[in-house]
């Protein structure tokens, strides 16, 4: 089945969560990978352009926006709340019970405490210097890529959270756009 552009998707268990091309975000059961049912379409109303889950919550990027949803019923997600403190967000992810989002409005990588998912608390930003575009977490470590023309590629200490301290800025030729980390090495995506 062909449902279109979708420019990012996010699992939780036997659930997968699509962006829908319009605004919104599908939910399938993919108990059976070979014949993903559609369970339901939740409409946003804006654009998404991410999805992110950890355990019964999922974040979605809406028109630079970030909108929490509990997904403890992945069949019916509930609007939980929007993060009211940041603008332009780019990504998220999430570390126990932080999420950490990547924004180019004051330029600074934010951390929010989720104990009460439905009241997100502002614990931590770390200026970032040059519009924080992603975030990947490994370990104890977020790294951070920024979109600029001569950009930095940084890393951050987060084993502590909400302590956040730079431990490593690496300039870069060209913008970040994603990386993936293995044994200690980070890949990067940049252009």
């Amino acid at each position: 089945r062909n449902y279109g552009v979708c420019p990012d998707v996010a699992l939780s268990g036997d659930f997968l969560f699509s962006i829908q091309a319009g605004g919104g975000f599908r939910i399938f059961d993919v108990a059976d990978p070979i014949d993903p049912q559609l369970l339901g379409v939740v409409t946003t109303g804006g654009s998404p352009s991410r999805l992110e889950t950890a355990g019964n919550l999922l974040c979605v990027i809406v028109s630079s926006s970030v909108w929490l949803y509990d997904i403890s019923d992945p069949a019916a997600p509930a609007f939980l709340v929007e993060l009211e403190s940041v603008e332009r967000a780019h990504d998220v992810a999430f570390k126990d019970n932080f999420l950490l989002v990547a924004g180019s409005y004051q330029d600074q990588l934010a951390v929010f405490d989720l104990t009460y998912p439905s009241a997100p608390n502002l614990v931590a930003t770390a200026a970032e210097g040059g519009g924080p575009w992603m975030v990947t977490i490994a370990g104890d470590y977020a790294y951070v890529g920024d979109d600029k023309f001569g950009a930095e590629f940084r890393i951050f200490d987060i084993a502590d959270l909400p302590a956040i301290t730079e431990v490593a800025t690496l300039p870069m030729p060209e913008s970040v756009g994603d990386c993936a980390v293995l044994d200690g090495v980070a890949y990067v995506a940049g252009g």
